[in-house]
């Protein structure tokens, strides 16, 4: 079986994280994989930022209120530049090339919804003065990534009921 095909099998979700920290090199090879899934008409409507400083990290999940990111020592949020019709889309891409680039270069992660919570003028405006962005933007979902504090995260059964080749 090929390699890629391998990594897709067998990546899933991480929800413990140990303390390691993943490379500068790594967070960026993940997010060009990002950058570079398909995007409808090629608007490439989206970008990414990735966090490592912890001092940003703890006050992003302040501003949750919750740790929704397991003690994961790097995240990725995923904005959009502007509205598209397609945008849900081009997000489900970007996220899944990001989580198996991940899992391709030893890391685990887990796909965060929480981020809607940033969804409102106010937490708009607290994204745009923490990251240093040059004006608001939505955010729109986000990726935790490290290592596993498990050694084998053990699959859960697929549904494959209607799955067949005609």
């Amino acid at each position: 079986m090929n390699e890629t095909v391998k990594t897709i099998l067998k990546r899933r979700s991480c929800r413990q994280f140990n303390k390691e920290i993943i490379s500068d090199e790594d967070l960026l090879t993940i997010i060009r994989c990002g950058i570079h899934a398909p995007t409808a008409l090629n608007k490439q409507n989206l970008f990414f930022i990735g966090i490592k400083n912890q001092e940003v990290i703890n006050k992003y999940k302040d501003y949750l209120k919750d740790d929704i990111y397991y003690g994961a020592k790097a995240i990725i949020l995923c904005f959009e530049r502007f509205e598209y019709d397609f945008t849900s889309l081009n997000l489900g891409a970007a996220i899944e090339n990001m989580l198996i680039a991940s899992e391709s270069l030893g890391y685990q992660s887990c796909w965060i919804h929480g981020s809607v919570k940033f969804d409102t003028e106010e937490g708009r405006k607290f994204l745009k003065e923490l990251l240093s962005l040059d004006k608001e933007y939505r955010v729109l979902d986000s990726i935790a990534i490290g290592k596993s504090d498990n050694k084998v995260l053990k699959p859960l059964a697929r549904n494959t009921k209607n799955d067949k080749i005609i």
